[in-house]
């Protein structure tokens, strides 16, 4: 119980958790014989309190009830030690998937143009769309831990400051990058719209020109397109 007291790192990475979780897997091993022991001495101090001798029962009893105490709070530590090694391990896999879904994003924010093209647009905002599925995929437990019924593994993780520390600073990470991609998506949304919104245009029909005596002297020879928005709308005809 000692050992277990004073061996409580849970590692502040994949690697570390690793070996922490080997060396503990070792200590386990060894300390369980013990435990394995303590049963043993248990059930033979059981068996002498079953030959009914009164003064060997008054005696053993409490000695028996002891044993099975310690190697009950033994094994139990020993297993929760393991379990939390095994919950560091993945939430270091967790929080080493959601930096890099970060840096991706931080990359690909750093390419997109502020000012481009409507077919550019479209293109990056189904980019910017993916990135932003993959992230609402991203599962980091521990983040969550306060919105579900936390148990004793879970909270002994949070107890220690590296932990709280690190999982504070994923949370805003990832927070930041979510709010970024989702403002940058709706700019590059107003781009690609720019082509649905662009104004009609009118097909204007050839017109006959006038001649200073007033004559029909000359009809224009091409079809004219003219934008709505360049000239004022008139129920006159548009002359030149």
């Amino acid at each position: 119980m000692i050992h277990l007291e004073e061996h409580r790192e849970v590692g502040d990475g994949v690697r570390k958790a690793e070996q922490l979780a080997q060396a503990h897997a070792e200590y386990y091993q060894q300390a369980m014989e013990d435990v394995d022991g303590a049963r043993l001495l248990r059930d033979a101090g059981q068996e002498l309190i079953s030959s009914q001798d009164v003064e060997l029962t008054a005696s053993l009893l409490p000695k028996c009830d002891e044993l099975d105490r310690m190697a009950d709070a033994l094994s139990g530590a020993l297993e929760r030690r393991s379990q939390v090694l095994r919950l560091s391990k993945d939430m270091h896999q967790q929080i080493h998937a959601a930096n890099n879904w970060c840096h991706r994003g931080v990359e690909l924010l750093t390419t997109i143009p502020y000012d481009c093209t409507v077919g550019n647009a479209a293109n990056a905002l189904t980019t910017v769309d993916k990135y932003i599925e993959e992230g609402e995929s991203l599962k980091v437990e521990m983040l969550d831990i306060f919105n579900n019924e936390p148990n004793l593994n879970k909270l002994i993780m949070l107890t220690t400051t590296e932990t709280s520390t690190l999982l504070a600073q994923v949370a805003e990470r990832i927070d930041d990058m979510r709010r970024l991609s989702i403002s940058r998506r709706d700019a590059l949304q107003k781009m690609a719209l720019r082509e649905i919104r662009k104004p009609p245009v009118q097909v204007v029909s050839p017109e006959k020109l006038q001649c200073s005596n007033g004559d029909q002297c000359c009809t224009t020879t091409s079809t004219t397109t003219i934008n709505r928005n360049l000239f004022p709308t008139s129920p006159n005809k548009v002359s030149f």
